[in-house]
């Protein structure tokens, strides 16, 4: 298929932006309004900002070998964003989540929203059968809609507030065919 119209030439971040305006996009994304100090300078630096430290609402990835302690520096970023005021939330997909060892890495485990995938049955599913009661385990989009109206209730109680999200983790989450594919 031939078009007509060339495309105009652009820069990076202009044909990003062309591109948002294209498809009708409103975006309020604003830059950070707060930051989190990890109390290490080459920490901070590697996680966010020398200065500053690590920007909430932000996505940071930690990424390593197993049983390496991405889960304990999680475990540990989530105890000082509690110490600072966050409110804080721990999705769970490998069983990781041990209030006592959270514990030890500053995290006040009673006040962590704790989200896992469930497993029965589901009210928004059709009704079915009653002869045959079909039970499944809860897809991720559906673990993760749970965890963004969380997010929205903090919002709406806090519009000011600070948030954490662990994810722990993001492979136990991936469909296999992803995972498949490398």
């Amino acid at each position: 298929m031939k078009h007509n119209k060339k495309a105009p030439k652009l820069s990076g971040q202009a044909a990003v932006d062309y591109i948002k305006k294209a498809l009708g996009y409103k975006s309020y994304a604003e830059p950070p309004k707060y930051w989190l100090d990890t109390g290490n300078e080459y920490c901070n630096k590697v996680l966010g900002s020398k200065k500053l430290g690590v920007a909430y609402g932000k996505m940071i990835l930690l990424a390593g070998q197993p049983s390496s302690g991405k889960s304990a520096i999680a475990a540990w970023l989530m105890g000082l964003a509690q110490a600072d005021g966050a409110e804080a939330a721990w999705v769970d997909g490998e069983n990781s989540w041990d209030p006592k060892h959270v514990a030890h890495q500053g995290v006040d485990p009673d006040k962590v929203a704790v989200f896992r995938p469930e497993y029965g049955e589901f009210g928004y599913k059709k009704k079915q059968d009653k002869r045959i009661v079909k039970e499944e385990v809860e897809a991720a989009e559906d673990t993760f809609n749970r965890v963004e109206i969380w997010m929205k209730l903090q919002r709406r109680q806090n519009p000011n507030g600070k948030l954490i999200v662990v994810v722990d983790s993001i492979t136990s989450f991936a469909p296999e065919e992803e995972l498949m594919a490398g």
